[in-house]
């Protein structure tokens, strides 16, 4: 028995007709898109420059940085040579007075107990007794010296030589106390004086006070 012939609203065999494509109006004119583009571009360009400023910008910073430190290293390095060379000039000065002081002592000791005379005699001559010790080389200058002064008791003031004075020391001793010159306690108080400024005088031997050439 034959098939009955099925029918279809659509014909397969007869091509469709092809549609007419859609027409998209442009939503932009050509100047805003032109406007749009030269704005991009300036947002762009100054994110760019932005950018590049920051970076140069950490770039100073870090450069600055490091000067700062060096700088500071530097000064540093400098002030230590610095003290180092004044500590060195000072231990120099310090060597040399320590050389010279006693020929400066030998030299200028016997005009300074003499000084030293003269500056207490005034009150000396109103003393019942004074006795007057120095080296057996100072003691006829001394003894002059007591001479020339106006004395109440001329017998009140006795220069007595010692040996155990050094050449350029005298002692002075009467009933309320007494004075010196005394090169080696001299010495002392300069080491002393020194000492607590934080200088250190090297050692001398003080038997040689007086007795330099």
């Amino acid at each position: 028995m034959p098939r009955p012939a099925i029918l279809f609203a659509d014909d397969f065999d007869e091509l469709a007709p092809e549609s007419e494509p859609e027409v998209i109006e442009p939503t932009f004119t050509a100047a805003e898109l032109a406007a749009a583009r030269e704005q991009a571009w300036t947002e762009g360009h100054a994110a760019a420059s932005q950018k590049a400023a920051d970076a140069q910008d950490a770039a100073l910073r870090a450069s600055a940085g490091r000067l700062v430190d060096q700088l500071a290293a530097l000064t540093t390095d400098l002030r230590q040579e610095a003290e180092q060379r004044a500590e060195a000039i000072a231990d120099l000065l310090l060597e040399i007075l320590a050389a010279l002081f006693p020929s400066l002592s030998a030299a200028h000791g016997e005009q300074e107990a003499l000084a030293l005379v003269k500056a207490l005699m005034p009150g000396l001559a109103r003393m019942p007794a004074v006795t007057i010790r120095a080296n057996p080389c100072l003691v006829a200058t001394l003894a002059r010296e007591v001479e020339r002064a106006d004395l109440v008791d001329p017998a009140a003031i006795t220069v007595v030589p010692s040996e155990s004075v050094p050449p350029g020391d005298v002692r002075l001793i009467w009933a309320e106390g007494g004075a010196s010159r005394d090169a080696a306690d001299a010495w002392a108080r300069v080491s002393s004086t020194l000492r607590e400024a934080g200088f250190a005088l090297p050692p001398i031997n003080v038997k040689e006070l007086d007795h330099a050439a």
